[in-house]
């Protein structure tokens, strides 16, 4: 169910399996499931460039914060495609409860890193 009628997005997220490469488990990107998220909320939160010289940029970040339904199945490990761009969650995904319980919602950060 949607938190409110302005929650008109849909996200697409990915969940990679986990696979041991060199003494470490990492995530298989290549080999991710993939599954749809409606009644959601999409805005952006910021970007920053950092430039050397005023001329080369050094990496660039790009932000946007996520309102999904309480029941939306999204962990903190999975990946988030907006706009058909992945990003990755940061700060894990916090569940946010309202006084009635008609607004309760999950809440997280998404951000790109380039550089």
């Amino acid at each position: 169910m949607s938190l409110f009628d302005w929650c008109r997005d849909t996200v697409t997220v990915q969940r990679a399996p986990l696979v041991e490469e060199r003494g470490s488990v990492i995530p298989d990107w290549d080999h991710a499931a993939e599954h749809e998220e409606t009644g959601c909320s999409v805005q952006p939160a910021g970007a920053s460039l950092s430039i050397t010289g005023g001329l080369r940029v050094e990496n660039r970040e790009i932000r946007w914060d996520l309102w999904v339904p309480l029941d939306a199945d999204i962990r903190s490990s999975d990946r988030v495609i907006v706009d058909g761009a992945p990003y990755r969650i940061i700060n894990g995904v916090l569940p946010e409860r309202g006084p009635t319980g008609m607004i309760d919602h999950r809440y997280m950060q998404l951000a790109d890193w380039k550089g």
